[in-house]
């Protein structure tokens, strides 16, 4: 029996609510979820234990609320200069970026997994965008995910390779 509050716990009360729900198993395509040390940690993390408890990859989607602090980590526990690492990772990274797409980075059992459901995918972000979204940032969410599946032309905007940057500015 596993302590009360651990990472496995929750994930194993997780896995146990999705077989409690009719039809949502067959369609799990992703978890949502904070960055607490329980959530993500990789060996008895809730989302690691749910993930291979359904015995497939699944998308983690992080709490937009969340993400913010792990960029902050980079910024106040890993750079020791001006610069930002996480940053300057991405930067030095970027001619091996493919800006045509996401697609070509997506294993061939998940590009199966994805035809197999894109039209159930699609018909529900456009009824999504047809809602009216709390938050600007949902929809801008869900116009980039049409757009990486190929169903919007443009999306007034584009990829850019990262500038010049500065601690003080992404304090800003």
């Amino acid at each position: 029996m596993l302590p009360v509050g651990t990472g496995a716990l929750i994930g194993q009360k997780v896995v146990e609510f999705v077989h409690e729900c009719p039809g949502v198993e067959e369609n799990l395509a992703g978890l949502c979820f904070d960055t607490t040390a329980s959530n993500t940690g990789i060996h008895t993390g809730a989302i690691t234990v749910a993930q291979q408890s359904f015995g497939r990859r699944l998308l983690f989607l992080v709490c937009r609320h969340h993400m913010l602090e792990i960029c902050a980590a980079a910024v106040f526990f890993t750079s020791k200069g001006p610069e930002i690492e996480l940053f300057a990772r991405h930067k030095s990274h970027w001619d091996f970026i493919n800006e045509a797409g996401a697609g070509s980075c997506l294993s061939d059992s998940d590009n199966v997994w994805l035809e197999s459901r894109r039209a159930v995918v699609v018909n529900s972000l456009r009824q999504h965008l047809e809602d009216v979204q709390p938050r600007e940032d949902y929809r801008e969410f869900i116009r980039l995910t049409l757009w990486l599946l190929g169903e919007i032309e443009d999306i007034g905007t584009g990829f850019c390779a990262p500038g010049a940057y500065h601690r003080a500015r992404w304090m800003a």
